[in-house]
């Protein structure tokens, strides 16, 4: 399986998906250590409870 996330030419970005998007969407999320980080953090607060619902949009 080959996942090409993103490939620059010019001025244009491209993306070729050889795999489930789930998968590409993962891997892409994974790609910085930075992000990485914050989202097991994340994670683990999920997991722990510490979380609160909050209205996106009012009307």
């Amino acid at each position: 399986m080959k996942i090409s996330l993103k490939k620059q030419i010019k001025n244009t970005t491209t993306e070729t998906v050889n795999s489930d998007s789930k998968l590409t969407e993962t891997a892409y999320l994974l790609y910085s250590p930075a992000n990485a980080e914050h989202l097991k953090k994340s994670i683990a607060q999920f997991k722990a409870g510490n979380i609160f619902k909050r209205k996106i949009f009012e009307k």
